[in-house]
């Protein structure tokens, strides 16, 4: 599979979560919008997965807004994510089926661990976000 971009990553529970279910054929795959009636696109899976957004929250959603992420504690994926642009190209314009798309999460997405982003955090009086953030541009502390 083609190396899209480096630096992605996703707390390690949710990859997981996320790749669980979009090969568990739970969900109906549409396009252009979070889920409606019929179905529910990669993204909106993973919102589910996540497990704190409902359908109807996301119904005939075009894409995650930052409300949505404050509203529900998303504090790892943001409305301009990388990761999301992938996704929904994937999903949206490529065609590609959930099993593709979570072979592509599984191959290209790091799983990082929320409990050692604390410990830097502490350890540099720093925001999670801080850590995040530095963590995404490729260096583990900012020494």
């Amino acid at each position: 599979m083609k190396q899209y971009r480096r630096n992605m990553n996703l707390p390690i529970k949710f990859k997981e979560k996320w790749v669980n279910a979009l090969k568990s054929k739970k969900y109906r795959q549409i396009e252009g919008v979070l889920c409606n009636e019929f179905g529910h696109c990669a993204i909106g899976v993973g919102l589910v997965a996540a497990g704190n957004v409902d359908n109807t929250t996301m119904m005939d959603e075009p894409n995650i807004t930052p409300d949505m992420i404050i509203a529900h504690n998303l504090p790892f994926i943001s409305d301009c994510d990388p990761i999301l642009d992938w996704i929904i190209e994937l999903n949206d314009d490529k065609g590609s089926t959930f099993l593709e798309i979570a072979d592509f999460i599984e191959e290209q997405v790091d799983g990082i661990d929320y409990g050692e982003i604390e410990k830097e955090a502490d350890s540099r009086n720093v925001s999670m976000e801080t850590v995040i953030e530095d963590w995404k541009n490729g260096s583990k502390t900012n020494d």
